[in-house]
């Protein structure tokens, strides 16, 4: 934004150079995030939410729903359910069977 502001007149070069020292003073300060790309364990935490996943997981325990038909309403293959359900162990929140 700042470099086509310059490049339009908005900014002189005095200016642009001002900005430019400040935003790498701010980015400077910013926390490097750790790690990369999410798991799909955290993908189907963030979109799903634990409410809905507790509801879910507890209807295949169940057996009101299939262990299929809870990997599509999850949107998460069977084999990560283990490590979504000591995710939902470590992070206490909206009630459920566990709690």
């Amino acid at each position: 934004m700042a470099t086509r502001l310059r490049a339009s007149g908005y900014f002189d070069w005095s200016v642009y150079r001002n900005w430019k020292q400040k935003w790498e003073a701010q980015v400077a300060k910013l926390k490097p995030r750790s790690g990369g790309f999410s798991t799909p364990v955290g993908k189907t935490l963030g979109r799903a939410g634990q409410p809905f996943i507790r509801l879910v997981l507890e209807a295949m325990s169940a057996n009101r729903i299939t262990s299929d038909q809870a990997a599509r309403h999850l949107d998460l293959k069977f084999e990560h359910f283990e490590k979504l359900k000591d995710a939902l162990r470590a992070r206490p929140g909206t009630g459920g069977a566990d709690e």
